[in-house]
């Protein structure tokens, strides 16, 4: 089984090194391993919403936030947002890895 199930939830863990997007803003992502992004593919079907995101739950430490999802098809993965608040909130930085817990959220497709 691709995820963890319990109690009708998705999800699974996985450790990653945040990225930063140069320019204006200055944008720090985090990319899924591609194996997971693989899966998520094959559930966007059922999962997906507007431009192909997942709404999902996310556990970084003692931190918890909702969030999504976006498909990146360049990079052939989907990506995680971190906004400053929540680096702030977890001492998450660009180039340093974090372990993060994942929960997909309810289904928007029938």
């Amino acid at each position: 089984m691709p995820f963890s199930l319990a109690n009708d939830k998705l999800s699974f863990s996985f450790r990653a090194k945040p990225w930063l997007v140069q320019g204006k803003g200055g944008w720090v992502f985090v990319s899924l391993p591609k194996k997971r992004a693989v899966q998520l593919r094959a559930l966007a079907d059922e999962y997906a919403a507007a431009w192909g995101s997942i709404r999902v739950r996310l556990k970084i430490g003692d931190h918890k936030w909702e969030s999504s999802l976006f498909p990146d098809t360049r990079r052939q993965t989907y990506l995680l947002p971190l906004k400053a608040d929540v680096r702030r909130k977890t001492g998450v930085m660009a180039g340093k890895t974090c372990l993060i817990s994942l929960e997909i959220l309810g289904r928007h497709r029938k």
